[in-house]
């Protein structure tokens, strides 16, 4: 064969051209696209309407998807199923139907002919948006950044519905339905360390995030800065965007989100340094949820504070109130922050000097979490090799480190500078004493493995 199934795939456009039979082959199967053709016009007009209406679907749908985006009936998707045009596989959340790539390209071809084809994408992406805000919830007022394990299960088989959404949207200057995928997908690109994803987004959604009605604007501002704040790394830009949000929370009169933003923005000054006033805002805000009774805002406001107090050196108080939001955190069942305040202890324990511990904990963290976990392992994984360090195992602390930054430069997010600066305390003699870039050829997963 002169082209490979890889270079293939690469070919969409010439795909179909691509595959010729010989001159001795029945005249419908002179090309793939002549056979394709022949099963296209014995389809029925309703047929070949769903057929071509389906190709709008990346990586397949659901039936009831179907039904929704294009109008599929139970009839039709059998008969199309019978003639092989459409395939069935079961999922771990019941069956889903797909195409071939090849015959999806007949079709999209095919759809791009009718004058209803952007019909039916704008409909795919509104399903799609749909789908993640039923499915992961929006980001506010004690939601977790990330997805739970059981919400990135329940939308995983549709993420490449959500991108191909995405780039019709954006193509097609569907901007206000394209900064809205975003802000509705953006708890799975945290969940499932899609960073780039969620770099790319907040790039292009940018321009566009002023011209949405004030209730999506207001999503849009808390979720760009969520980005700009925990993955790019860029406080300043970060701000910018939690100032305007506050602005528009407090016109609105929506005080559960005006707390949650003023909470992100005392973050900013802990980011900065400016500790005194992190540890004034994070009391002020844990006193008005404990007059309002907020026990998921008391847990952050608690887990924030207890980071300002570790990093001034008081670390009793921090640690005291680093324990307060544990128990708050498993009360509430929130895994994913369990986790986060687990390591923030971690970091206790390690700037204490109790490395021991600090390994510890650093275990105990990595245990525990299920989402977030390649950001969150390579803050652990960091943390543990500067307790090696400091304990004399400076070659194991040096490869775990060079993992932890190949992972980083792999993976598009950036370890919060605040946090770097705490390991690289401790590990920035490595690169003269110690073969740290071994550790570059390692995945987080071995990195870990290798702790022992």
């Amino acid at each position: 064969m002169l082209f490979s199934p890889s270079q293939l795939v690469e070919r969409p456009a010439q795909r179909l051209d691509l595959l010729k039979g010989g001159r001795d082959a029945d005249p419908r199967q002179q090309t793939l696209r002549a056979a394709i053709d022949w099963s296209y016009e014995l389809l029925m007009g309703e047929e070949q309407r769903v057929f071509c209406a389906l190709s709008v679907f990346a990586g397949g749908c659901t039936f009831e998807a179907a039904e929704t985006v294009v109008g599929a009936t139970p009839d039709v998707l059998q008969s199309l199923l019978d003639k092989s045009l459409v395939r069935r596989r079961e999922a771990e959340l019941g069956p889903r139907y797909w195409m071939l790539e090849t015959i999806r390209s007949y079709a999209a071809e095919r759809l791009q002919a009718r004058e209803d084809a952007d019909g039916y994408r704008r409909n795919q992406a509104e399903w799609t948006r749909a789908l993640a805000v039923d499915r992961l919830g929006l980001v506010g007022p004690n939601v977790e950044r990330s997805g739970t394990p059981s919400e990135l299960a329940a939308v995983r088989d549709d993420y490449d519905n959500a991108r191909a959404a995405l780039m019709w949207s954006w193509a097609a200057g569907e901007h206000e339905l394209a900064v809205g995928l975003g802000v509705a997908w953006f708890r799975f690109w945290f969940g499932e360390n899609l960073f780039r994803d969620a770099i790319a987004w907040l790039q292009d959604a940018a321009p566009w995030i002023d011209a949405l009605p004030a209730e999506s604007r207001l999503q849009a501002l808390m979720v760009a800065g969520l980005i700009a704040f925990f993955v790019i790394d860029d406080a300043d830009q970060a701000e910018a965007l939690w100032v305007r949000a506050l602005a528009l929370a407090e016109d609105l009169e929506r005080s559960r989100e005006a707390a949650w933003i003023e909470h992100r923005l005392v973050g900013v000054a802990w980011a900065r340094g400016d500790l005194g006033a992190a540890i004034e805002g994070h009391t002020r805000l844990l006193e008005h949820y404990q007059a309002t009774g907020d026990r998921g805002a008391q847990a952050e406001s608690l887990h924030t504070l207890g980071e300002a107090l570790r990093d001034v050196g008081r670390f009793d108080e921090g640690e005291q109130a680093l324990r307060e939001a544990q128990a708050v955190y498993a009360e509430l069942g929130a895994r994913s922050a369990l986790a986060n305040n687990t390591h923030s202890l971690a970091d206790l324990a390690l700037d204490r000097g109790d490395f021991g511990t600090a390994v510890s904990l650093y275990r105990d963290t990595m245990e525990t979490t299920a989402t977030d976990r390649a950001r969150l392992a390579a803050y652990c994984l960091a943390g543990i090799a500067s307790a090696f360090a400091e304990s004399g195992s400076e070659e194991r602390a040096a490869r775990l480190w060079g993992a932890v930054c190949a992972a980083e430069q792999s993976s598009g997010f950036r370890m919060l500078a605040a946090e770097r600066r705490r390991y690289e305390a401790h590990l920035d003699r490595l690169e003269q004493t110690a073969p740290w870039n071994d550790g570059r050829e390692l995945s987080l997963e071995e990195a870990a493995a290798s702790i022992g």
